[in-house]
């Protein structure tokens, strides 16, 4: 179970790293997308809502079933509790700073740079999930190529 851990846990990394990629692809749109017409960040949009929390959930029920402990279960589950801060408090917090679909300001700017803040905790949740399933499974595989060896002693 711990390899199907590792698996999840891969694919959610690689979809946090696309979602970097997909950001930038929109970000150099022109004429630049509007609240109106996401246009190329579309899919960064998608991926973001949809795809990452998904696989997050998933690799968080990998992980508890995998007994991977209480702080990779945590830490597995926390890109859905970022999604959720980017939607219900970076982006509220961008409109009460003047922001909207046609204009930016100084202050909205500001807050704006939390978004790419919470994506790099984002990649770093995400790469030490991976990284300890990793050692996970390359233990599991160490405990089960032990197993064989020491009943033939017996």
């Amino acid at each position: 179970m711990r390899k199907v851990f590792l698996s999840f846990a891969a694919l959610l990394l690689l979809a946090v790293l696309v979602q970097f990629y997909l950001a930038t692809f929109g970000a150099f749109q022109r004429p630049l997308p509007t609240a109106g017409d996401p246009g190329a960040l579309t899919p960064h949009v998608v991926n973001g809502l949809a795809v990452i929390p998904l696989l997050s959930l998933a690799t968080t029920i990998v992980a508890a079933v995998a007994r991977a402990g209480a702080r990779l279960v945590w830490l597995s589950v926390s890109p859905v509790g970022i999604a959720a801060a980017q939607i219900f408090v970076i982006f509220p917090l961008v409109e009460l700073a003047g922001a909207d679909g046609t204009r930016t300001t100084t202050a909205s700017h500001a807050v704006l740079g939390f978004h790419a803040v919470l994506g790099l905790l984002l990649l770093w949740a995400t790469v030490v999930v991976f990284r300890e399933a990793r050692s996970l499974a390359v233990a599991a595989g160490r405990t089960a190529a032990d197993r064989p060896a020491a009943a033939s002693h017996l």
